[in-house]
């Protein structure tokens, strides 16, 4: 599946590409996507190794990862990469949704703004699948974020002692 912008009231969700993570792996030639855009020294958020990169470009590669990178266009003429997220596809069809924003644009309604852009592209592209996000207990931002766009709890991993939302279509 090709992916398309998306475009919000603030934010740009820019598809991501094997160019990007490519990028974002070996911080060589930056892709055209990604040109003209102002990328912050703390880019990209703690979260995202390179491990985690390495497990998104194999993602990408089998058309398991719909993923975006957020760009800021509050102000035209000074485009700001401000998080990125999207949906991995599990083995058993299931969608999980994923997301992080820069510490700065935390607590701004970006996140919210840009998870509910990303669920109406999920209905928009025909998929069915159960879709679920996980977040830390502690993490009441991501837990609002969720809540406001229509998930429930529904559970928590033993393992991890991370929550499990999901969201009935």
């Amino acid at each position: 599946m090709i992916l398309k912008i998306i475009q919000t009231k603030r934010l740009i969700l820019i598809p991501v590409t094997e160019d990007i993570i490519n990028y974002e792996i070996n911080k060589e030639k930056l892709p055209d996507a990604l040109s003209g855009i102002f990328i912050p020294e703390n880019w990209p958020h703690e979260s995202v190794t390179t491990d985690v990169n390495l497990t998104f470009q194999a993602l990408l590669k089998q058309n398991r990862l719909f993923s975006f990178y957020w760009i800021s266009n509050s102000d035209r003429e000074n485009q700001v990469l401000i998080g990125s997220g999207g949906f991995i596809v599990h083995e058993n069809a299931d969608f999980e949704l994923g997301y992080s924003v820069l510490k700065q644009y935390e607590n701004q309604g970006y996140t919210t703004e840009a998870v509910e852009a990303l669920l109406e592209w999920y209905k928009k592209s025909g998929f069915k699948e159960a879709i679920l996000a996980k977040t830390e207990p502690e993490n009441y931002p991501s837990i609002r974020v969720l809540e406001k766009n229509g998930f429930s709890r529904s559970g928590s991993e033993e393992e991890s002692g991370l929550l499990i939302y999901s969201i009935k279509e």
